[in-house]
Parts: C-alpha cells; sequence; structure tokens
C-alpha cells in the first residue's frame, strides 16, 4: 500500500482550494526577514515576525470590501477586537470567535457630525453615565468621540460610559481650540456648559450614535472574501512545506 505523505496530503489540498478562487504564498514569501531577489533590500512582508499568525492590514482590507459602508474607524475597532484575546480558556476564546463568524462584530460610531479638514479643530463636551462632563479638544471631531465610546481616548471615558456628545466649537488654530478648552474646564465655564445645555442652547449639529455589524464573510458577493493558503517551510527541512494556513 502506497504511504501517504504530509507533503501529498498539503498539496492536495491546495491544488482543491485553488480550484475554489483561494491564493497560495509560500510563507517566507511575506515573513520579515524575506529579501528581494539579487538584492539585499527587504521585500516588502505582511507579517512583522515569524509567531505572527493575522494578518491584520490584509483582515482589515477584507473588512472594508465586505463592509462598505462602515466607516474605518469602526472597521479598525472590529479588527481589535478579532485580535483581542479576552479569555485564557482557549475554548472559551473560539466560541467567541465563531460568534463573530455568525453574528458578525458590534462596532457602534458617531454620524453627521462635521468631517475634519486642514485648519480646523473643534473643542468639544461629552456627557458620560455618571452624569460628568469630559472636555476635550481635536482636529477629527468624529474620530474623537468614536475613541472615546471604544474606551481608548481617556481614562475618564473609559471608566464612565460617553452617552451623548453634548456641545462641540470651531476654531481656526489648535491654540484656540487648547484655549477654550481650558476656559470650560474651569468651575465658571462647567456651569456656563451646564446651563446651556439644559436650556437646549448647545451645539450638537444632529450628531448621533449609530450601532452596527461588521460582517467577516460576503456570502452574497463571493469575490469579496480573501481567502489565503500560506505554507511555512520546516524547522528542519526548509523546502519541504508544512501544513498550510488559511487566513
Amino acid at each position: 500500500m502506497t504511504k501517504t505523505t504530509e507533503s501529498a496530503l498539503e498539496q492536495t489540498a491546495m491544488a482543491w482550494l485553488s480550484s475554489f478562487g483561494w491564493t497560495t504564498v509560500y510563507g517566507p514569501d511575506i515573513s520579515p526577514d524575506q529579501t528581494l531577489p539579487g538584492s539585499t533590500q527587504q521585500a516588502q512582508c505582511e507579517r512583522e515576525d515569524h509567531k505572527q499568525v493575522v494578518l491584520a492590514k490584509r483582515l482589515h482590507n477584507a473588512l472594508e470590501r465586505i463592509n462598505p459602508t462602515i466607516p474605518d474607524n469602526a472597521i479598525d475597532e472590529a479588527v481589535r477586537k478579532l485580535l483581542r484575546t479576552e479569555s485564557p480558556s482557549l475554548i472559551e476564546n473560539n466560541r467567541r470567535f465563531h460568534r463573530y463568524v455568525t453574528d458578525g462584530v458590534d462596532v457602534s460610531y458617531m454620524q453627521d457630525l462635521p468631517a475634519p479638514r486642514p485648519g480646523l479643530f473643534f473643542t468639544y463636551a461629552i456627557l458620560c453615565d455618571d452624569e460628568s462632563i469630559y472636555i476635550g479638544q481635536t482636529d477629527d471631531l468624529k474620530r474623537r468621540y468614536d475613541e472615546h465610546v471604544h474606551g481608548i481616548a481617556a481614562q475618564h471615558t473609559k471608566k464612565h460610559k460617553p452617552v451623548e456628545l453634548i456641545h462641540y466649537e470651531e476654531f481656526s488654530t489648535r491654540d484656540a481650540a487648547v484655549l477654550r478648552e481650558k476656559e470650560l474646564k474651569t468651575g465658571f465655564g462647567r456651569k456656563w456648559l451646564k446651563r446651556e445645555y439644559k436650556a437646549g442652547r448647545t451645539r450638537q449639529a444632529g450628531g448621533r450614535e449609530i450601532h452596527d455589524k461588521v460582517w467577516l464573510f460576503d456570502l452574497k458577493e463571493l469575490e469579496n472574501n480573501d481567502c489565503l493558503l500560506y505554507t511555512s517551510p520546516s524547522p528542519r527541512d526548509r523546502t519541504r512545506s508544512r501544513m498550510p494556513s488559511s487566513a
């Protein structure tokens, strides 16, 4: 009886999946120490080190294609959730990832806020779930509010979840925005802000929080999915490929 080798199984599996449109690459070709042929210059790689399993940039690009209506900062949040290890239990982490595959990744983002443009800066105020008000300044109001919502902008909004962007003002220089931020953080500034908010006179521009899903697979437009097989060389024999991995 003919003995079946691991290499033969690899080649059969790769040929079968390639017939369904999967792309195949050799592991070292996307590794961080790969050099261009006939040169000492390093090739553009997709892996930062040999331990990296998920190709984060490729994943981000695929999610953008599959979810064209989701803003970039929400795609970033989905990628962070996918790469995050929340439990020491491998089984629990696998179950969580399976839920992402079947149910999508929950994301939220602000809509109807002014877009960033050169020479425009904002001072803003956020009402938090403990009724405190966080005050800050930025050159991209939508992105900054999303960062607060996802707990990656400031310790205060990480501990006290943002409820609503209750006020913002526009300035032509960063210095003017910083100065106004300092004014609003004073006792008088906070009293003015609370009074104006209760009276309905603060500037909110209809900004509203949207709750949505980022899907990992497109079952309607299959060409939007990025199916990749890459093989890793064996430590004992660099010319022999080990089991292909999917990304």
